[in-house]
Order: C-alpha cells, then sequence, then structure tokens
C-alpha cells in the first residue's frame, strides 16, 4: 500500500504541474509493481493480469466512445493500479475518484479538463484508511 501511495503521489504531482504522465514513469511502476507481486501476492498472479487488462480495456474503450473523456496516462496507471492491488480495489478507487471528480465539478461548476491522477490518489487514501479501520 505504501509504494503505492507513495507512486501515486508522485504521479500527482506531475498530472498537476504538466497535465501529463510520463510513460517512462508508468513503464517503471509497473516493474517495481511486478517485483513486488513476485515476492508477495496473497491472490495468484494471473488475477492481477486479468485485473490490470481488463481494467485498462475498458477504460480504453470508454475513452474512444466518449471522444477522449480520459487521456491515455490516465488510462495506463489505473491499468497499474489494478496490477498493484487487484480488481475490486481498483474498482472501489475509480468509484471513489469519480465521486469526487463529481463533487468538485458541482461546487467549482469548472467543467474543463481537471488532472485525475489526484483524485486517484485521494481513492486510494480513502481505500488505506477503511483497511485500517476495519481490520
Amino acid at each position: 500500500m505504501a509504494y503505492t501511495l507513495c507512486v501515486l503521489y508522485l504521479f500527482s504531482i506531475q498530472d498537476i504541474k504538466t497535465r501529463i504522465v510520463p510513460l517512462k514513469w508508468v513503464i517503471i511502476s509497473l516493474l517495481g509493481s511486478l517485483v513486488l507481486r513476485f515476492l508477495y501476492s496473497p491472490n495468484p498472479f494471473s488475477e492481477y493480469i486479468i485485473s490490470s487488462l481488463s481494467i485498462g480495456i475498458f477504460l480504453w474503450i470508454l475513452s474512444i466512445l466518449s471522444n477522449r473523456g480520459m487521456g491515455g496516462g490516465d488510462i495506463q496507471l489505473v491499468a497499474w493500479l489494478g496490477l498493484t492491488v487487484g480488481f475490486f480495489e481498483t474498482t472501489f478507487v475509480l468509484i471513489v475518484s469519480n465521486l469526487l471528480v463529481f463533487c468538485y465539478r458541482l461546487i467549482k461548476r469548472n467543467f474543463d479538463y481537471i488532472a485525475f491522477v489526484p483524485y486517484l490518489c485521494a481513492g486510494e487514501l480513502v481505500l488505506v484508511y477503511l483497511r485500517i479501520f476495519l481490520q
């Protein structure tokens, strides 16, 4: 969890400053996640691969159908998250992050481009806190 939060925090800063999620960073994070999954994996490794691919492909198709409503870097990062934490956790993070974006847009009445990665980071923080406090 600490690895995931650190990576999302760094990506959040980059996304806010430049609105770009660098592919090099995603690849480095992916390699780190693969190493961690080989060292410790509570579920079968194939489950994480399927999670990553299914979420990534779904968001990619959704992005195409919505005229690029979500950036490619965001999609790659969410696919990385699927590999790192699994399907249900990534789905939870996506739901929370989209609810936060919805609330932001309601309050600020801002319908321009937003940096989505900080909301993913906030969604992951909610997941971490729920895991800690519900155990």
